[in-house]
């Protein structure tokens, strides 16, 4: 894949995909040609990278291997500087209208932090995390999936806490309710959560804990993401569309191995780990 190595984010801006790997963000015209170096990173000796596009602009943060700090940034879709906004290896990341939210690891301690989108003073909205994975925001609220370790007892479930500085975190839903791995994925429409478990559900889940309900059932799910009532997601059949109340899926894209995907107004995208490439279909 051009630009670089290492598991790509990729994210929509009109007719333009943004990608990033372990070497810097790129972009690439959607009809495909040749890609645009935005940004290189200094450090590659990355574990991860997480990507997020608003409004022309590339949000990217950095998952640092060891006990040195990844970065948060962000940069022009249509070039121009890179901007740090903050010295922090980061697990999930989330753009709303007014902040950049995301889980990670500063120091000597895993936490949710936000900062303003033009950057600025950070809050630190929770603390002593044991390990945060993918964020997601409803509201003045984060919520994200955490492994919790009590001695033997590993604890696991989907956490959140109002994206105030000084927090307090909660338990939403325990392990019992979801056997969630360390890798689990967690997205939102905005009303409600959807979180893949370890056992290959994907189940969406009341904000206020009110209880879940099964979208889709697959024991090769991987990569989905949300548009607006649709699921796109990676499966045993390929990428499939569900609705998000759950039902029969459609079959997108037939055994596509999609280890991203992104959705814009009429098109499916995603990176084919197999090919190395970056594909398109009409969605």
């Amino acid at each position: 894949m051009p630009g670089g190595y290492g598991l790509p984010a990729i994210a929509l801006d009109g007719d333009r995909v943004v990608y990033a790997t372990y070497e810097g963000v790129f972009r690439v015209p959607l009809a495909g040609g040749c890609p645009t170096s935005l940004h290189t990173f200094e450090n590659k000796d990355l574990n991860g990278v997480k990507l997020s596009v608003k409004d022309g602009v590339a949000y990217v943060g950095t998952d640092a291997s060891g006990l040195v700090n990844g970065v948060l940034g962000r940069v022009p879709v249509q070039g121009g500087a890179f901007t740090k906004l903050l010295d922090f290896s980061v697990y999930g990341l989330f753009v709303t209208d007014t902040e950049v939210v995301a889980t990670g690891f500063q120091g000597q301690d895993d936490r949710l932090m936000a900062v303003p989108l033009a950057g600025g003073t950070p809050k630190v909205a929770a603390t002593g995390l044991d390990s945060p994975r993918e964020v997601v925001v409803v509201g003045d609220k984060a919520y994200w999936a955490d492994v919790r370790t009590n001695q033997q007892d590993t604890k696991i479930g989907i956490y959140t806490a109002p994206l105030v500085d000084g927090g307090n975190e909660a338990l939403l839903y325990g392990s019992l309710e979801f056997g969630l791995n360390l890798g689990s994925r967690i997205r939102t429409d905005g009303e409600q959560l959807y979180v893949q478990t370890g056992a290959g559900d994907l189940l969406a889940a009341k904000v206020n804990g009110s209880g879940t309900s099964l979208v889709l059932e697959d024991n090769k799910l991987g990569f989905f993401t949300v548009d607006g009532a649709d699921i796109y997601a990676q499966t045993s059949a390929g990428i499939v569309k569900v609705a998000t109340s759950g039902g029969t899926p459609t079959i997108v894209v037939a055994d596509a191995n999609a280890a991203a995907i992104t959705v814009g107004e009429k098109d499916v995208v995603w990176f084919d780990a197999e090919k190395n490439q970056l594909l398109r279909a009409p969605k």
